[in-house]
């Protein structure tokens, strides 16, 4: 399933039976799912803005029992503001990853709300800001019901003089008892001055929950390129391998390895 967006309208879209794409005004794209419906494939979203400072609103909409997968990749050589909101109805299953690999800054901003139980929610972005870039990307997911699972997933590379904040919060109202809200952020500086920031948030207003969160910012360890120079290795060729291997688990991820190719090569030019 695929759906490519230009300056706010989709230009292109093959979506599978169930699955309703619309595009009612400009620069709002609204995503319907029907219950019980599980998408095979997942649903590919290419933001392909031909104008600076593109803003653009996604409404998602899980029905009861129903399964998809999100995955939106940020490309081209400008800068975006996209508003995401994700409502996840009973039983529903939301899995949702960013690959924010464009040039220009970038403001996104993601709020998913489980509202019935046994709803689940697995976001998590990529983002690798370079040169002078700023990148802040803020995701929330509430757990708006008992019996919810709700995990947030940051990772970055910063490089040159960008910079990059990731804002993470998990929120679980009170009443919604055996909620389970987890977070984690990552984030490896390749430049001394780069900047950085992680601001992991958890609003716990009911006492029989699970929760937590880890944040780390780092830069690439030399003892480990070292090691692998010492193997006959650049230290170019070190460092790519060691920024490949941080991200390798988003990759592996993705199943079609059309796609799979691509965004490799959007996060090698990115880096290079």
């Amino acid at each position: 399933m695929n759906v490519q967006i230009t300056d706010g309208k989709i230009t292109q879209q093959n979506i599978e039976n169930g699955v309703i794409v619309e595009n009612p005004a400009e620069g709002h794209v609204k995503v319907v799912v029907p219950d019980h419906f599980h998408a095979v494939q997942p649903l590919v979203i290419n933001y392909l803005a031909s104008e600076k400072d593109f803003g653009h609103n996604l409404e998602i909409e899980l029905g009861t029992g129903s399964t998809l997968r999100i995955i939106e990749i940020f490309q081209n050589n400008h800068d975006y503001n996209r508003q995401k909101t994700v409502r996840v109805a009973k039983d529903g299953n939301f899995d949702h990853h960013c690959f924010v690999l464009n040039q220009g800054d970038v403001t996104l901003t993601g709020t998913t709300s489980l509202h019935g139980t046994g709803g689940s929610a697995n976001v998590s972005t990529v983002a690798i800001p370079g040169q002078k870039e700023a990148q802040e990307i803020t995701v929330e997911v509430i757990n708006a019901a008992p019996h919810t699972k709700a995990n947030i997933v940051n990772y970055g590379i910063v490089k040159d003089d960008a910079k990059l904040i990731f804002n993470g919060t998990g929120h679980v109202p009170k009443g919604n008892k055996n909620a389970d809200a987890q977070q984690e952020t990552r984030i490896l500086s390749l430049s001394k001055t780069a900047q950085a920031t992680a601001n992991p948030f958890l609003l716990i207003d009911e006492g029989e929950i699970s929760a937590g969160h880890a944040a780390a910012i780092g830069q690439v360890d030399e003892e480990q390129i070292y090691y692998l120079m010492s193997r006959g290795m650049s230290k170019n060729d070190a460092k790519q391998l060691i920024v490949s291997g941080f991200l390798s688990k988003f990759i592996d991820e993705i199943t079609d390895e059309k796609l799979k190719e691509e965004i490799a090569q959007l996060i090698d030019a990115k880096l290079r």
